[in-house]
């Protein structure tokens, strides 16, 4: 599996953190779509139930929270001390 995938983290406008970039679906938990979900063309699957889902990805309070959220799934990263990411960090 391909695991540093040009993950970001990134503070949206409502001042908490996430992530942007190609995003596996380690970071995320998988939850019922929503008539939104599908008409805005968001990625969609049948669970074994046969129900339409989606996968959602949490916000974070600070950017270490987002961090440490990527580090216990395993996911990795790169922070480059020329990216907002690093700048965030500090």
């Amino acid at each position: 599996m391909f695991n540093n995938l040009g993950i970001h983290f990134i503070q949206y406008p409502t001042g908490r953190f996430g992530f942007v970039g190609t995003l596996p679906y380690e970071l995320g938990s998988e939850v019922k779509a929503s008539g939104d979900d599908i008409r805005a063309g968001r990625f969609t699957t049948k669970n074994e139930d046969g129900e339409t889902v989606t996968i959602k990805f949490p916000t974070f309070e600070t950017i270490q929270e987002a961090i440490n959220h990527a580090d216990a799934r395993g996911v990795s990263y790169c922070i480059s001390t020329s990216c907002a990411c690093m700048k965030l960090r500090q």
